[in-house]
């Protein structure tokens, strides 16, 4: 998966390789000056990169590599490599192995011609025969490249040759070293059950954990050391998700765009369901499950698949226009379903953020501005959280927003578009009124609920 640490582990081992004074290269593919290349000037560039990277006296200008000799040159000049440093086993390793991989690639020839299959084609027939003296790695988010049997009628050089192996996401315990080591930096000191809350909402994914890191340090107290409790952390928790929505975006828009079939499963289980997912998985290709498998945002447990990542399941429902079907009925559903999740999260916000700031009594005047005056006493002995969660109704929660929009300005950030919005949304009430939804209707309700899902949840 994009951002899980694929390169830091790259660079680990070549840490370890430095200190045991072995010999590689790194090829960072999706460097424009790499996939640029054409299949045959790669080969050359490999061997450039081996002898100015271990300053080998070796003239390879007077060997032409161009396509109908470089698989014949690049043996050669490799053998007189591995001499020149003392027998030692070459490691190559192909960061980012996707941008020069038929289907993946941005460039042309590697991605619609054959310079795929001819460049490994080479590394192959080199590696078969000389397995003591080069050997390799590719890394990347995708492992379409060694899944497939042929290319273009032609076998594919590297299919079964490498076994794919993930990344995992990090469990509690990963959680825990990582963030104590951050912590201890920050003069930090988490609560334990701070650690299970992130693999639960984050799934275990580091990238997304140390930004959350990032704003528990400026959220917190600045006077440091100090204990960042459970509660510390669900006070802030929305305000966290809205912070790092571009990133779970960003990991989402990989699978999107190159991953259709993985990204349209992932949303059927978010929106729909685990039965609908079941159903649709049956017409799918089982590679498509063990890349989510693999990736670690799908799991199974008996007969039912999860999502690993909350984060990513509240995007998806925000963002997905899923439904069961086009019925009249079904429509209604949708929206209600959604109106009322809009509607708990906004009771939620508006009774933590008015409890965080004013304390409770301040917090429960505040509340009863949204009453009438003469109604108020009606209201005299309910508590202040029954009274949030029972007696306020959609139009009701508006008001309270924005008569406090300082309260609330860095969760919706856009006063007009919010109450523009509310009212879209107040308008369809679609469970309480059996009217018929035209489509100009629903696209509108649809866009408005969007709006305000994508700032609560």
């Amino acid at each position: 998966m994009r951002k899980i640490g694929k390169t830091s582990v790259l660079y680990a081992l070549m840490r370890t390789i430095d200190s045991k004074d072995g010999k590689y290269i790194f090829i960072d593919c999706q460097n424009p000056s790499i996939h640029g290349l054409r299949w045959y000037e790669l080969l050359k560039t490999l061997i450039e990169k081996l002898i100015e990277k271990y300053e080998i006296n070796l003239g390879a200008s007077e060997y032409i590599f161009d396509e109908k000799t470089a698989a014949t040159n690049f043996e050669k000049v490799m053998l007189k490599i591995f001499a020149e440093l003392n027998h030692k086993r070459i490691l190559l390793i192909f960061d980012e192995i996707e941008m020069i991989s038929i289907d993946t690639s941005s460039s042309e020839h590697w991605k619609s011609d054959l310079d795929f299959v001819y460049f490994w084609q080479t590394i192959r027939a080199f590696y078969q025969v000389h397995q003591n003296e080069i050997c390799f790695i590719v890394a990347g988010v995708n492992p379409h490249c060694v899944e497939l049997a042929s290319i273009k009628g032609i076998d594919n050089p590297i299919f079964s040759m490498i076994n794919p192996v993930y990344l995992d996401l990090f469990g509690v315990d990963d959680v825990k070293n990582m963030v104590n080591s951050i912590g201890k930096y920050m003069g930090l000191d988490f609560d334990e059950q701070i650690y299970s809350k992130l693999v639960d909402d984050y799934g275990g994914h580091p990238f997304l954990i140390r930004h959350i890191c990032s704003l528990i340090n400026k959220s917190v107290s600045l006077d440091r050391p100090v204990k960042v409790s459970k509660y510390d952390y669900l006070r802030e928790k929305i305000n966290y998700d809205i912070a790092i929505s571009k990133y779970i975006e960003q990991i989402i828009q990989v699978l999107k765009i190159s991953y259709p079939d993985e990204y349209s499963l992932l949303e059927t289980l978010a929106v729909q369901g685990n039965e609908a997912f079941q159903k649709k998985l049956g017409f799918k290709n089982l590679s498509t499950i063990h890349h989510l498998t693999g990736y670690g945002v799908l799991k199974k447990h008996r007969e039912t698949y999860f999502i690993t990542i909350e984060a990513l399941t509240k995007y998806l429902k925000t963002n997905s226009d899923l439904l069961i079907d086009e019925s009249m009925e079904s429509k209604r559903t949708a929206i209600s379903k959604r109106r009322n999740t809009v509607e708990i999260e906004l009771r939620k916000i508006i009774y933590t953020v008015f409890i965080t700031k004013y304390g409770k009594a301040e917090a429960r005047e505040k509340i009863l501005k949204a009453k009438k005056t003469e109604d108020r006493k009606k209201f005299e002995g309910i508590q202040t959280k029954e009274l949030m969660e029972e007696v306020y109704y959609f139009p009701e929660l508006k008001v309270l927003i924005d008569k406090n929009w300082d309260d609330f300005s860095r969760v919706f950030e856009d006063k007009a578009k919010f109450n523009l919005n509310m009212d879209i949304i107040n308008a369809y009430r679609v469970d309480a009124h059996a009217k018929k939804i035209e489509d100009d209707d629903y696209l509108m309700i649809n866009i408005a609920l969007k709006w305000i899902e994508g700032c609560i949840l």
